[in-house]
């Protein structure tokens, strides 16, 4: 079959090609009834870092393919490609590649009419086939270009709306609108190496278009890619630090010239970077690769960020340095670009700093801080559409974890410096929602076109400073309880609030058997005469045999505002003085102001410790303002209730102290409700 437009042949397959792009004049035909006719026209498309192109052959999971088509697809923050590969079993399936993230996934049938695309929201649940997706991105998307051949009569210029949905990690959907008809895929995040490409297309030195130029191979001039600063071949090669800002220079640093300050500086782990500020006059470069790692080339074009940010901000990512390498979890990061975001409240602003991590496969990780505070977080993709109707300190559970809803609100970013895996501008503005299960965090992240989400852990500034190599000291103490920050207490605190409850429940039993302890001796009377300077009154003498015991001798007066003085002398058989006591038992009380008050006593208990066995009795002498009656009580064997109620009193304040203490924390953690509600 021959290109109407150049007259070149190209391939076509009847059994699914419905649109055919030339490879010599990248002119669009449309195939009807075997017949091609002129449909458009292809921008050149350049050859992906990931080695795909046309007649590219390979196999996934045992299964061989080949590449016969691809479809790009321009949207607000870049484009994505997609590849069309046929099987050895005439399978037609597809391989979606973004940002270096690539998807195998193939058209499955749509067995229940979807909802109307308005009705449908980031974060909404979709089930489909059999899984049950969120959507994470909704849009639309411009055809740019196409090659070879492909199963559907879209062409440049077209446009499609289109919903991104994941289930995990790993499972992915696209639900796409064209030629009138609503199209599903299904698939997983995979890896280019389970590809297994047997002939990968070899890197096109003539680059892009659309305004992008490739850049400088001349490695006489090499700037390290931190500070801008230039560094020898010998320090690349040798995998060296830059003698001005000792960022670690890897040994294959692609370069790139800024084009306006004409800064040479390099790229970190160049095949995953999207974008990167130039370190001297902070203006935005936009990269695209091409080729696999070995031979990889690198193409840049200015791109707009947004105004220079003001020196305080780019100051804040202090106590950091843009070349940092830093330990997570056992694997190596950069610290390749700082973000800083603002939220403003009632006209007051407040700042928060992301710091962006990126490993030598590609991995990102976000370190943010705000007041003091670090949370290492990474992309989980959406989350369900309810998160974003919480209320707050509400209880909600996600992936098999329950957390608390604890701020919500509007940012934008106000500062960008540093190489980033994705596209960055100031201005950029989102909503957030924020969760805690501390030391857990969530959130999600809400753009016009895209949710997002994030899940991350608190980290304290020691294990940052660890991780980075740095001195503890160079991070500031928080003054402020964290959102997602522990309640850490010491290993005696610990045991305490266990153990506490315990002893609570000990001393109040103990108390209790003492109140019970202990037998009745005797029980008697006697009048205290006013007239009576002293009255005298001698007990009936009993016996002790088991020894040693405590003797309680218990006194019950009449006093009714008025006193009585008692001398207690404990006696032997043989008339011999063992203990003596005195004791003065007063109640008074009475009505001042309208209000009523009483003060002292109408009895008393003494306590006596015997060790020996024998005969005892008590005499007692009285002295009193006027006539009462003294009831007398003696028991043996007495239990002392002071020393299990010292220890309850004790135990209740210790442990209300550490409560206390827990419950303060959670106060200020919860603090920005509480000022909100003023």
């Amino acid at each position: 079959m021959q290109c109407p437009s150049c007259g070149d042949s190209f391939d076509w397959s009847a059994k699914f090609a419905e649109i055919v792009t030339c490879r010599s004049c990248q002119a669009v035909s449309r195939i009807g009834d075997g017949t091609p006719s002129l449909a458009g026209q292809s921008a050149k498309l350049i050859a992906s870092g990931s080695g795909l192109g046309m007649g590219v052959t390979g196999s996934f999971k045992g299964v061989a393919f080949t590449t016969v088509g691809r479809v790009r697809y321009g949207y607000a923050q870049g484009f994505w490609d997609e590849w069309c590969l046929e099987t050895a079993e005439s399978e037609l399936v597809w391989l979606t590649e973004d940002d270096g993230n690539l998807s195998h996934s193939k058209s499955v049938p749509l067995h229940k009419a979807l909802p109307p695309l308005e009705q449908l929201s980031l974060g909404r649940s979709l089930f489909l086939a059999d899984h049950d997706y969120l959507i994470e991105e909704i849009g639309k998307a411009k055809c740019l270009g196409t090659e070879g051949q492909l199963p559907f009569s879209s062409i440049p210029g077209d446009e499609i709306d289109y919903l991104s949905l994941r289930a995990g990690k790993t499972q992915t959907a696209t639900i796409e609108l064209y030629d009138d008809e609503v199209h599903v895929y299904q698939g997983q995040r995979i890896r280019l190496r389970d590809l297994h490409l047997l002939n990968p297309v070899a890197v096109d030195a003539k680059g892009p278009t659309d305004g992008f130029t490739l850049a400088s191979s001349d490695t006489s001039r090499i700037g390290c890619y931190a500070c801008g600063a230039p560094i020898s071949a010998e320090s690349i090669e040798s995998g060296g630090a830059c003698e001005f800002c000792g960022a670690m220079q890897e040994q294959v640093t692609p370069q790139i010239d800024c084009q306006h300050c004409n800064t040479r500086f390099g790229l970190v782990a160049a095949e995953f970077i999207t974008q990167a500020q130039c370190p001297k006059c902070f203006k935005g470069v936009e990269i695209e690769t091409q080729g696999t790692i070995a031979n990889l080339q690198v193409f840049t074009k200015p791109m707009e960020t947004g105004e220079v940010s003001p020196e305080k901000h780019l100051a804040a990512i202090h106590p950091f340095k843009l070349g940092q390498r830093a330990q997570f979890d056992g694997k190596e990061y950069a610290l390749t670009g700082h973000l800083r975001n603002e939220t403003v409240e009632e006209g007051v602003s407040y700042y928060s700093d992301s710091f962006h991590l990126l490993s030598k496969d590609g991995e990102v990780r976000w370190l943010d801080r705000e007041d003091g505070h670090y949370v290492l977080s990474e992309r989980i993709g959406p989350v369900p559409e309810r998160l974003l109707n919480c209320v707050p300190k509400s209880k909600t559970t996600f992936n098999g974890r329950t957390y608390r809803f604890f701020d919500s609100g509007d940012s934008s970013v106000c500062s960008v410096q540093g190489q980033f895996t994705y596209g960055a501008k100031i201005l950029d503005t989102s909503s957030y929602y924020d969760f805690v299960d501390p030391p857990y965090y969530l959130s999600a992240e809400l753009t016009e076109r895209e949710l997002e989400g994030f899940a991350g852990r608190y980290m304290p500034s020691a294990d940052i400073a660890a991780a980075f190599k740095m001195s503890a000291k160079s991070f500031i103490v928080p003054s402020t309880v964290g959102a997602a920050q522990p309640y850490i207490e010491g290993a005696f605190k610990t045991m305490a609030r266990t153990k506490l409850p315990f002893y609570l429940l000990f001393f109040v039993v103990l108390l209790l058997v003492t109140s019970f302890k202990g037998s009745t001796l005797e029980e008697s009377s006697f009048e205290h005469n006013q007239d009576q300077n002293k009255t005298t009154f001698e007990t009936t003498p009993f016996e002790v045999t088991d020894t040693p015991t405590t003797v309680a001798l218990s006194l019950d007066t009449t006093v009714d505002n008025s006193w009585i003085y008692l001398d207690a002398e404990f006696l032997n058989g043989n008339d011999e003085i063992v203990h003596v006591a005195g004791q003065t038992i007063s109640y008074y009380h009475g009505y001042e102001g309208g209000e009523s008050w009483s003060e002292g006593s109408d009895d008393h208990q003494f306590l006596f410790r015997i060790q020996q066995p024998g005969t005892y009795r008590f005499r007692l002498t009285s002295e009193a303002d006027r006539d009462t009656r003294v009831r007398v009580k003696i028991e043996e064997g007495v239990w002392l209730s002071r020393f299990p109620l010292i220890g309850l009193i004790l135990t209740a304040l210790l442990f209300f102290l550490i409560t206390l203490r827990r419950v303060q924390f959670e106060h200020r953690r919860w603090q920005h409700l509480h000022e909100d509600d003023e």
